[in-house]
């Protein structure tokens, strides 16, 4: 029966060459007639008079397989439906993509006798331009000119069978339009334009949550699909490919007029990650920073920061999967300024990205007036909702047109770096403490399918300490305004410089400004009247506070305070000097396990300090924000007056008669009173 069945779909797809070998009389054409119409009603030939469709399933083969499904169970496609498929797949669709379909022509018979032998094929009409393109020889094409019984008088076309233009699609493929290297990108993007410039180019809808799209009512005939947009998680498209209208089933028994197709896409995403390093130079003029760029650092206020904007470039397969957008946004906390410097460097390496060594760059913009053109650099104030100034600042770094076109080129998997610097405030808008000055940073992409996008998010935050010192005498005397102090950070090696901005609920305010070598340079603290003063914006470092002055009459301390921030943990301690005692123990050196309380620093020798939380009125504090400190003097000792041994007893003593002396008087003068008077 089968043989039957494919003997009769022959003398259907080639009507004409079996109309000529019988040569009967009209009683066989009517019988030929007959037989046809019988065949057409089981689909053993084909109706001409029907129309097709094309259905396309997309999905992510990439999340598919990273879910380690067993993909082993689908069949080879074969144009038919395959529900298990959709089944299985069902979770992995991808929305967003879209094909598009050029009509290249008919399904012809050819018939030649030139030889002993009938050659009878089925062939397809191929467009001359996209034939030229498939590097297709027209010496290979079927003249149709002359075939019997019907030829072909079709204007800008070639013939070719299946096989031929299968063959020369997958050599186009694999080695471009003249074995270029890259030549499959080079060969899908060529492919793609032509689809994309050519006038019976028919867009299909883009594929829906199921990953389907279709289209119905086509004219039987060859057609050519293209996979021209996508969305911005596909990396790689699907091949193009020929599929013919109607085609016949896996089992080789019937035509099909509905064929349904299952493409694969690879997707995948950038990445992006925003780090930090503080730029500024010790006073020696070396590098400040000896650690790599980290999403955290600890600064002083006045400090410059490298800012980087780290992204893995996605994989651009074809021009379907080109860029339309990829921008950078940037918010910087109040307290943080931009310096209006932004650049982009290139990398094929992620730790040449990742340390934004420039000497490793495969290409940096902005350097020049060449690539200026290349992005955009933008910065503005944020309001809020009442249309207030937030105090936060916005920076948007968008590549061009002109940029995207040059990273859809070359760039495919490059690291991209965004790099820029930024000033920390010396004024009360740095936060101090845990909460940090946060930068979220947002990438923004989007592929050929402009209505689909995504973003990524990270962020990095600096952190800056302060330290609050309350300044009393024991004897509740003395002018603490009279008291000074020079703070040196002996991680950088450097006395620190300062600027007074004025006082907040009594307290004298200082933000760091600078540093310098010099001791004599160094800014000299002093409290208030009240006995108190603030030091902002001190950056997590191993500090030595030493009090250099004091009122007339009291005694400075003995020993610096040491003062150890740690931003990891979130506090500050004060390291006990190894003479010290507490509580009566005796302590080695070592940090002191830090309370809720504050610890008086004195004569005795020893200190300790704590990182606490306040929030005052005018200043901006967060949990963990600042070493709090009481440091009292006391009295010097009173020595003897110069100008003999001995002054001070006989000062006493001469005091202590003149007290007899009055106290006697006293006495004689209440036994009067009591005798009465003298006769």
């Amino acid at each position: 029966m089968k043989r039957m069945k494919i003997a009769k779909r022959v003398l259907w797809i080639f009507p004409a060459a079996a109309l000529f070998a019988l040569q009967g009389a009209g009683t066989v054409f009517a019988a030929a007639d007959t037989v046809r119409q019988n065949d057409k009603e089981d689909a053993d030939i084909v109706d001409s008079s029907e129309t097709g469709s094309i259905t396309i399933y997309k999905y992510d083969m990439t999340a598919a397989g990273e879910n380690g499904l067993d993909l082993s169970s689908l069949k080879e496609p074969s144009g038919e439906a395959d529900k298990d498929a959709e089944t299985l797949l069902t979770d992995y669709a991808v929305e967003g993509v879209e094909f598009s379909y050029l009509y290249c022509g008919k399904a012809e018979t050819y018939s030649s006798s030139e030889t002993q032998k009938n050659r009878i094929e089925l062939v397809y009409e191929v467009p001359r331009d996209l034939a030229e393109l498939l590097g297709m020889d027209p010496e290979d094409a079927f003249d149709m000119s002359e075939s019997v019984p019907e030829p072909c008088s079709d204007q800008g076309v070639y013939h070719y069978s299946s096989a031929q233009i299968n063959d020369a699609l997958k050599n186009f493929l694999e080695n471009g339009e003249s074995g270029q290297e890259d030549g499959n990108k080079l060969a899908r993007d060529a492919l793609e334009e032509y689809m994309k410039n050519s006038n019976g180019r028919t867009a299909m809808p883009l594929t829906d949550e199921n990953g389907k799209t279709e289209a119905e009512g086509l004219s039987l005939g060859l057609y050519l699909l293209v996979e021209t947009k996508v969305p911005e998680n596909v990396t790689e498209t699907a091949d193009p490919w020929f599929a013919a209208l109607p085609f016949t089933d896996e089992e080789g028994e019937q035509w099909l007029y509905d064929i349904t197709c299952y493409p694969k896409n690879q997707t995948g995403n950038p990445t992006l990650e925003k780090l930090v390093q503080n730029a500024t130079e010790n006073v020696d003029g070396t590098d400040k920073n000896t650690k790599d760029y980290a999403e955290t650092a600890t600064v002083s206020e006045g400090d410059v920061l490298n800012y980087l904007l780290v992204s893995k470039m996605p994989h651009i397969h074809s021009r379907a999967t080109y860029l339309t957008q990829y921008s950078f946004r940037d918010v910087l906390s109040e307290g943080l300024e931009y310096n209006q410097d932004v650049k982009i460097a290139f990398y094929t390496s992620e730790e040449a990205a990742g340390s934004n060594d420039l000497n490793q760059a495969a290409e940096i913009w902005g350097e020049d007036r060449d690539t200026a053109g290349l992005y955009r650099q933008t910065c503005k104030s944020l309001k809020t909702e009442d249309g207030s100034e937030s105090g936060l600042t916005q920076l948007d770094v968008v590549i061009t047109d002109e940029g995207l076109e040059k990273i859809n080129r070359d760039r495919s998997d490059y690291w991209i770096v965004v790099f820029y610097t930024v000033t920390v405030n010396a004024d009360a808008s740095a936060v101090l403490g845990d909460e940090g000055n946060p930068n979220d940073a947002e990438l923004t992409w989007r592929r050929t399918s402009d209505s689909y996008y995504d973003t990524l998010e990270d962020s990095c935050t600096v952190y800056t300490y302060g330290l609050q010192l309350e300044k009393q005498f024991s004897d509740g005397g003395g002018d603490p305004r009279k008291a000074e102090f020079i703070l040196y950070n002996s991680t950088d090696g450097c006395y620190l410089l300062s600027e007074h901005t004025g006082t907040i609920d009594d307290r004298k305010v200082y933000y760091i400004t600078g540093k310098t070598s010099e001791k004599e340079a160094a800014t000299r603290f002093s409290p208030a009247g009240d006995g108190a003063f603030c030091i902002y914006g001190m950056e997590a470092d191993d500090y030595v506070l030493t009090e250099t002055d004091t009122d007339a009459g009291y005694q400075i301390l003995k020993d610096p305070i040491e003062i150890s921030i740690h931003s990891t943990e979130g506090m500050g301690e004060v390291r006990i000097p190894a003479s010290a005692s507490v509580d009566g123990q005796e302590a080695e050196l070592c940090e002191f396990v830090l309370t809720d309380e504050t610890y008086i620093v004195n004569d005795t020798d020893f200190a300790s300090g704590i990182v606490n939380t306040v929030q005052q009125e005018g200043e901006i504090r967060s949990g963990s924000s600042q070493v709090v400190l009481e440091v009292t003097n006391h009295r010097k000792f009173l020595l003897p007056q110069t100008g003999g041994t001995g002054s001070y007893l006989l000062t006493i003593a001469g005091l202590a008669a003149a007290a007899a002396g009055i106290f006697v008087g006293e006495r004689s003068s209440v036994k009067r009173k009591n005798r009465g008077p003298e006769l």
